[in-house]
């Protein structure tokens, strides 16, 4: 619906598990959020969309079905809504980042979704 982040427009340090840096890049994690990794789905009640979706920003960034090749002719993929180790700009609902399909990482993972 076009907001900037899964809650509304507006940036809010205690919505998310995100990377935590002060104003002059330097690491807080765990200071802001409480966690200095990924935290438990749904730990962050303020950070929900209002179509009852949480944790769309931040913890584990979230595989997409988009693969391909980059400009090399290597494959790829991509992950959307930042993790434990963006930056508020990583974690806004047009966020996106390339990920080489060969490489692992601790901070991309998969969505489970589940009818209560």
């Amino acid at each position: 619906d076009g907001r900037l982040f899964p809650w509304g427009d507006t940036w809010s340090s205690t919505n998310a598990n995100w990377g935590e840096l002060d104003v002059i890049k330097g690491s807080i994690i765990g200071k802001v959020d409480g966690y200095a990794w990924t935290s438990p789905a749904g730990a962050f009640k303020d950070g929900g969309s209002p179509y009852k979706l949480h944790d769309m920003a931040g913890n584990v960034s979230e595989w997409t079905r988009e693969v391909g090749k980059n400009a090399k002719g290597k494959d790829r993929g991509f992950a959307r809504g930042g993790s434990w180790t963006s930056d508020p700009f990583g974690l806004r609902v047009t966020g996106r980042i390339e990920i080489p399909l060969d490489k692992g990482r601790t901070d991309v993972g998969i969505r489970c979704v589940y009818e209560k």
